[in-house]
């Protein structure tokens, strides 16, 4: 068989196909002769078409091109062995038999045929039968007898080797092309990494200069300021200017000394600020660093100070910490019988402290330790003020703004000097004696001393007449023994009934709070309690302490003052009796 076109011989595919074909063309000629054709009319009598049979049998063509193609499948090369090139080539074939010839014995015969075949090409590859494009079943798996007739009109092969090949093929050709985009991405990636790299390092390198810079010019600027290097004189207020108001050339003062003013419990912050807005310093975060570091911050002394511009950071914390500088200072006078809160207050109205942290610290403890007749106070939760009586009148230098352990430890001290070390000759005496070892004679203790000293202090008009008011008292507290009564016949005189008690701590009942003057009632009130008040009720002076210690002699129980004018002095009046007293306050004007 051979193509007329062409004239070579038909492959056995090219053969298959062209019996098909007379095959698909023989069954159409049988659809025609039952009067199915495309002349077919349903209303003409219907007469069926006598066909001779055709002498060629199918089965018979097929059988000699499954022959061929065994024969080409199994010839051999020249050097003896099979051509594996020709067997990959021609894939085993799958035959549609004859419809008209069909039979099982045929059908089984046939199905041997093709398992050899397929068993032939195992060796090189798995087989799957699949129908070329163009074909419109996707079955190639069955028997012969399960494929349409559509089949055989579509002049096509059936290879069972092209999809799985070209499906190999593509995955391949995807792998290799994602590999390459990866591999393509990749390498961007790194260009892109190492360009941005560049640039990252770049700008770092930039901050990192910037920074520097900055911090050089800090470090520089800070250690100048710290070593008071250009912070010298500052320009004065006072200075001379011209009509615009510049300074004169020539005649432009300066100053090298500013007052500062530290706040009570001033944290590092807040005098870091004042420090700057008075020119000591120029660069407060360089000086809170310094502080810190050195751990020479808190706590601060308030205070007044006058600080010299040209000093380092040292000096400054020197000066504000301990104190060791020069500050502004006042000088305050306390006259003699001012109570703790009179003192409290001056102390406020001079600048020298808070009364009430003055009033706070003279009702502690913190000076027992120190001072011995401090610590020798028997009764000190008796008493409104712990240190009423040990404040020694006198007049003081403070620091502004001093602090108030300082205040008191200036009080203190200055009675301590006067009671306890300094001496002098008392009547009767050969040896000079402290005021502490004469009342130890007289067998009296400082604190029982001081009582008697402050009412003295607080109720004689002058020196002479409190010796003879010391004298009453003592008088009146010797009743103790005969139940307050006197020889003379007067009873509870025991209660000594001291004006200057009613209210204490307060001057008057004008003194007294608001809240509290209604329901105020002392209990150092003298014309209830009997003896001494539980305290001192003002602080004596030394006129007053040698008073008590060596009162006059008398035999009086009762005084009375005829009051001050502007033009004479206070007129005091004594008696004996009760009814001497009466007559005394009628020419006081005390009675009617």
């Amino acid at each position: 068989m051979s193509d007329k076109n062409t004239g070579r011989p038909l492959t056995p595919e090219e053969a298959i196909a062209a019996e098909r074909k007379k095959k698909v063309q023989s069954f159409k000629l049988q659809i025609d002769d039952f009067g199915f054709g495309d002349n077919y009319d349903p209303s003409a009598p219907q007469t069926p078409v006598h066909r001779p049979q055709r002498e060629e049998n199918v089965d018979d063509i097929l059988k000699g091109i499954q022959e061929t193609v065994n024969k080409r499948h199994f010839d051999k090369d020249e050097s003896g062995n099979h051509s594996k090139r020709e067997r990959s080539s021609s894939p085993p074939l799958y035959l549609e038999p004859d419809s008209d010839n069909t039979s099982d014995e045929n059908n089984s015969g046939y199905g041997n045929d093709f398992l050899s075949l397929s068993q032939q090409d195992e060796a090189d590859q798995e087989t799957e039968l699949e129908i070329l494009p163009g074909s419109e079943s996707n079955s190639a798996y069955g028997s012969p007898s399960e494929i349409d007739e559509e089949d055989f009109e579509s002049d096509t092969l059936i290879n069972s080797y092209s999809d799985e090949e070209l499906k190999k093929k593509m995955n391949l050709e995807d792998e290799k092309s994602l590999k390459a985009y990866k591999k393509s991405v990749k390498k961007r990636c790194k260009k892109k990494a190492r360009r941005n790299g560049c640039m990252f390092k770049l700008v770092w390198l930039v901050m990192v200069l910037f920074v520097s810079v900055l911090l050089g010019m800090f470090i520089i600027r800070g250690t100048n300021d710290m070593l008071a290097i250009n912070r010298g004189a500052l320009p004065s207020a006072n200075a001379a200017t011209d009509s615009n108001g510049n300074p004169t050339a020539g005649v432009v003062q300066k100053q090298t000394t500013v007052s500062v003013e530290i706040p009570a419990n001033a944290t590092l912050d807040q005098v870091t600020t004042i420090l700057t807005d008075s020119g000591v310093i120029k660069e407060p975060l360089f000086f809170k660093l310094y502080a810190s570091v050195t751990k020479s911050g808190e706590p601060f002394l308030e205070g007044s100070y006058q600080m010299e511009t040209n000093m380092d950071y040292e000096a400054i914390l020197n000066f504000l910490i301990y104190n060791s500088g020069p500050k502004n200072t006042v000088s305050v006078r306390f006259t003699e019988g001012m109570n703790a809160r009179q003192i409290g207050k001056l102390l406020q109205e001079k600048g020298v402290c808070n009364m009430d942290k003055f009033l706070e610290a003279c009702s502690s403890n913190d000076y027992d330790d120190d001072y011995e007749f401090i610590k020798n106070i028997e009764n000190p939760k008796e008493r409104y003020y712990k240190l009423e009586g040990y404040l020694f009148p006198d007049t003081y230098t403070f620091y502004v703004n001093d602090n108030v352990d300082n205040v008191i430890t200036k009080f203190l001290d200055n009675f301590y000097n006067k009671v306890c070390v300094e001496t002098k000759h008392y009547s009767g005496y050969a040896d000079e004696m402290t005021i502490e070892e004469y009342a130890q004679l007289q067998g009296m203790s400082i604190d029982y001393l001081i009582n008697v000293a402050s009412l003295v202090q607080a109720e004689a008009a002058d020196e002479h007449d409190m010796y003879n008011i010391a004298s009453i008292f003592y008088n009146r507290l010797s009743t103790n023994a005969t139940d307050g009564i006197t020889p003379y016949g007067d009873y509870d005189v025991i209660r000594l009934k001291s004006d200057v008690t009613v209210y204490y701590p307060y001057l008057s009942k004008d003194d007294v709070p608001k809240d509290l003057k209604k329901t105020f009632e002392s209990t150092y009130n003298t014309y209830k309690i009997k003896g001494l008040p539980p305290g001192a009720v003002c602080n004596a002076g030394e006129k007053a302490i040698s008073a008590a210690l060596s009162p006059s002699s008398t035999s009086y129980y009762f005084f009375c003052h005829k009051p001050a004018t502007d033009t004479e002095p206070a007129v005091a009046y004594y008696a004996t009796t009760y009814a001497e007293q009466v007559e005394n306050e009628k020419r006081a004007g005390l009675r009617d």
